[in-house]
């Protein structure tokens, strides 16, 4: 429980001074914060309140989370909480300098919303594009649950009611494990099959015709398959979730009701989830000890655990999570070390001999803390924006087609869940280039087959 002493009230007061100021720029970086009508931008601002300020400040607090017995360093909390704080001002303030830089009128981001969905009146050369690509990663998903065996299949071991200690192992045997090429499974069978569903599901909407609707039917079955291949539940929630800004993207109006109903059914599947998959009670998992704890908590923890660790027990990795060639190009590294599996080593080496823990992914600036100390913090939270800034200001002033759509709404759902997943993503990722290449391949080849009048 929270003691309102003199001290918690005084983090109160100035937690809610930084909010207040932060929604403000929030809101003149965004144009508005409507969570219907959402943009990267303003996707940011909840990403950042609910899931980094809100829970560093409840830290503060005295609000424990099982990671709270691998935090030595009373201060780190504080260095954390503030450090949380002026991230949130600064992120949009560095976007709004760069809008009147740019003279950028923050009202497109909602007349995009209204504008037309530019297709071809014959879509069958665009047909065939998708039918191809979708032979494609429908076989790597295939390949992917091939390669791990029915045997070892988190999803075939949930069903027939394994531990919850087995599936924890069997969960990471079928990411770091992985027996097949990783390639197929990572780019074609994760990255690029929900992608493809996007573009197959705007063509759905816009034409309405059989074969689109039997494609997309396809193409969902299959990202649904490959989000849950290790019954992890956020991929699977991220995926269902990505369809309400997909179809803002598209021209929708989301009405509060759908939006309130679409909540609560990923409530209901994060419960079921959790009660098999973990082995949680139902009063667990609706006390703030159970998912509430996890959702609000874990990534706050994450990141105060990566200051704990690299200021008093880990040296600074200098650049090795720089993901390849820039890492080797730049300091000769010739692997990459991502920082929260470090840290998970470090507080949970036991969980890691076992193949039961994976990674601690939080805000962004501890992977840029840990590389970099107090400069990579200082300079991710410039940088970061600016990234934040260039997508949404690309997109915007793109032709509306199916995979523009798709491919903004594969960058915004990127983009704002890596706020909690890391820093080098924002560096370089080479799984965000080869979907932008892919649908930069797609549009030409629907030149070409138009050309030759398919």
């Amino acid at each position: 429980m929270i003691s309102f002493d003199l001290m918690n009230l005084s983090i109160i007061v100035i937690s809610i001074i930084f909010v207040i100021l932060g929604t403000l720029l929030f809101r003149k970086a965004a144009g508005n914060l409507n969570p219907m009508t959402i943009n990267p931008i303003s996707g940011a601002y909840y990403f950042l309140l609910f899931l980094s300020v809100l829970g560093t400040t409840l830290f503060l607090l005295g609000i424990t989370h099982h990671t709270s017995r691998y935090m030595t360093h009373g201060n780190i909390k504080q260095i954390a909480w503030l450090t949380t704080l002026i991230l949130f001002v600064v992120f949009p303030s560095v976007i709004i300098v760069l809008n009147k830089l740019f003279k950028y009128d923050t009202g497109i981001n909602l007349d995009y919303q209204h504008r037309d969905v530019k297709i071809y009146e014959n879509s069958n050369s665009e047909f065939i594009t998708m039918l191809i690509a979708t032979v494609v990663v429908v076989s790597a998903v295939i390949y992917t649950y091939a390669m791990i065996g029915i045997n070892n299949s988190p999803v075939y071991n949930l069903i027939i009611g394994t531990s919850p200690e087995k599936l924890g192992q069997l969960r990471n045997m079928a990411d770091s494990g992985f027996p097949g090429n990783q390639y197929i499974k990572n780019i074609f069978a994760i990255a690029l099959t929900p992608f493809i569903s996007y573009i197959a599901y705007i063509y759905m909407r816009k034409t309405k015709e059989k074969r689109w609707i039997l494609l997309f039917i396809i193409l969902f079955i299959a990202s649904n398959l490959i989000a849950f291949y290790n019954i992890q539940k956020a991929p699977i929630i991220i995926y269902w979730g990505s369809f309400l800004i997909l179809s803002m993207y598209y021209g929708d109006k989301i009405k509060l009701k759908y939006f309130i109903a679409i909540c609560l059914i990923s409530v209901i599947a994060i419960i079921i989830m959790y009660m098999r998959i973990s082995g949680s009670t139902l009063d667990r998992i609706l006390s703030f000890q159970g998912p509430i704890n996890r959702i609000i908590m874990t990534t706050p923890s994450s990141y105060i655990l990566h200051l704990e660790v690299f200021t008093y027990r880990t040296p600074l990795l200098y650049g090795a999570s720089l993901p390849n060639p820039l890492g080797r190009l730049i300091f000769g590294y010739d692997s990459v070390v991502r920082s929260g599996r470090v840290v998970m080593e470090t507080v949970n080496f036991y969980g890691i001999r076992i193949g039961t823990s994976g990674v601690y992914n939080g805000l962004f600036l501890g992977e840029a803390y840990a590389n970099f100390g107090k400069w990579g913090v200082f300079a991710s939270m410039i940088h970061v924006p600016i990234v934040f800034f260039i997508v949404n200001y690309i997109f915007v002033k793109l032709k509306k087609t199916p995979i523009t759509i798709a491919l903004f709404t594969y960058w915004t759902v990127n983009l704002l869940f890596t706020i909690n997943g890391g820093y080098f993503d924002y560096v370089f990722s080479m799984i965000w280039t080869l979907v932008t290449l892919t649908a930069i391949a797609m549009a030409i080849f629907n030149k070409i087959l138009r050309k030759f009048n398919i």
